[in-house]
């Protein structure tokens, strides 16, 4: 797979859900399709099968970015990234991933010498029977490890090519605690030449999503949940942002939402991390959309999951949605 040619920018919407598993929606993944390089952004339960289901080779895969270590982020990736390297035939290219701290650690933890799964990678690289069928599939002995590149960002560039780059900012979702952080949250973009798009994971309205944002063409966010928390002024506000905004100070979140998409202008804004509720109870996803739209008037879309999106603006036409 190379980067060279680009004539495909594409969003296929693998998991919009949240950790409150439904019948439609678990977990949060979505894999930018940019010409022939594929770009995961987060690995939330299923996402192997899920990509399957979609009829996207997970080999194919080479770049996995993730917003942050929740596990309705993070919970396939272990499935990922050993399917993707038992199913090649040991030319599998290093698996690059990104992320906030502690992805490193993660990743070492998973896959290192006394990592979670260093007894299955053992029996699959030295079992008779593991490299018979290694062998049959076309793979050439000895079988090799998996490799990974990891970089562990807070801000600015982390990735370029000649056709595609992406960029993170340190975000807020999970408020620190005694000025000791929880749980570091990034959002990325993503500039290409056909488009641009912005993945803001689970964070809350802040200046640095606003700057990261600005003018972008897709802005893929979580909406401001309904309910609100009190605001406590020594740094402990809300959680996950259901309380009030750094940047207006307000607990009216939907309405936040509203202007934060006014502000930073997107072309469109695809809904994530959505829970339960939005499916099951009448008038919820009308609501949320009707509310922020009183400050938005740009293409709002709450997709499904196992679906696609065509992002080229060409010729202004919007957003074509396919189902796989």
């Amino acid at each position: 797979m190379g980067d060279e040619n680009v004539g495909t920018l594409r969003l296929h919407i693998v998991g919009t859900g949240c950790n409150a598993p439904s019948g439609h929606a678990y977990g949060s993944a979505f894999l930018l399709e940019v010409s022939d390089t594929f770009l995961l952004f987060d690995c939330g339960p299923a996402t192997s099968y899920k990509l399957a289901s979609m009829g996207l080779d997970l080999r194919r895969v080479h770049h996995v970015f993730f917003t942050h270590h929740h596990y309705d982020h993070t919970a396939d990736f272990p499935c990922f990234a050993l399917t993707r390297w038992d199913k090649s035939k040991g030319d599998q290219r290093a698996l690059s991933v990104y992320g906030p701290p502690p992805t490193p650690d993660f990743v070492a933890a998973l896959f290192g010498p006394s990592g979670a799964f260093s007894a299955d990678l053992h029996a699959r690289i030295t079992s008779p029977a593991s490299l018979g069928y290694y062998q049959l599939a076309g793979g050439s002995l000895p079988r090799p490890e998996p490799v990974f590149d990891v970089t562990e960002a807070v801000t600015g560039t982390i990735a370029k090519t000649a056709t595609w780059s992406v960029s993170c900012a340190t975000v807020r979702h999970v408020d620190p605690v005694d000025g000791e952080p929880l749980l570091t949250s990034l959002a990325y973009r993503v500039e290409t030449e056909l488009g641009s798009i912005v993945f803001a994971g689970d964070c809350d309205d802040c200046p640095e999503l606003r700057r990261l944002a600005d003018g972008v063409d897709t802005l893929v966010l979580k909406p401001r949940a309904t309910l609100t928390l009190p605001f406590v002024d020594n740094g402990q506000p809300d959680i996950s942002g259901i309380g009030r905004s750094l940047v207006t100070g307000s607990g009216k979140t939907l309405e936040q939402d509203g202007l934060l998409l006014q502000e930073c202008a997107p072309k469109r804004v695809v809904f994530s991390h959505l829970g339960p509720a939005l499916f099951s109870q009448s008038g919820v996803r009308e609501r949320v959309l009707a509310t922020i739209g009183r400050s938005y008037e740009g293409l709002m879309l709450m997709p499904d999951e196992l679906t696609s999106l065509d992002l080229e603006d060409k010729d202004g036409q919007r957003a074509r949605t396919a189902r796989r």
